[in-house]
């Protein structure tokens, strides 16, 4: 029922991050988000977010910004 934000600090390796939770925790839902995402592009993976869609956000800094 919960959610998780994952903070990886690199926007190079991010998506191996998240592809490694999802070979650990194949049921969870995980999204990814960086700054060098577009605008757009991010701020519907972060609407998607808080309306549960995703259970695993996998995020650089960004989301301490207030997102």
């Amino acid at each position: 029922e919960g959610q998780v934000f994952y903070i990886h600090n690199r926007v190079e390796s991010i998506d191996r991050a998240a592809a490694r939770l999802r070979e650990i925790v194949p049921e969870a839902r995980i999204a990814t988000a960086h700054g060098q995402m577009s605008e757009t592009a991010l701020e519907q993976v972060v609407v998607d977010f808080w309306e549960k869609k995703f259970d695993v956000l996998v995020s650089t800094t960004i989301v301490e910004s207030g997102i």
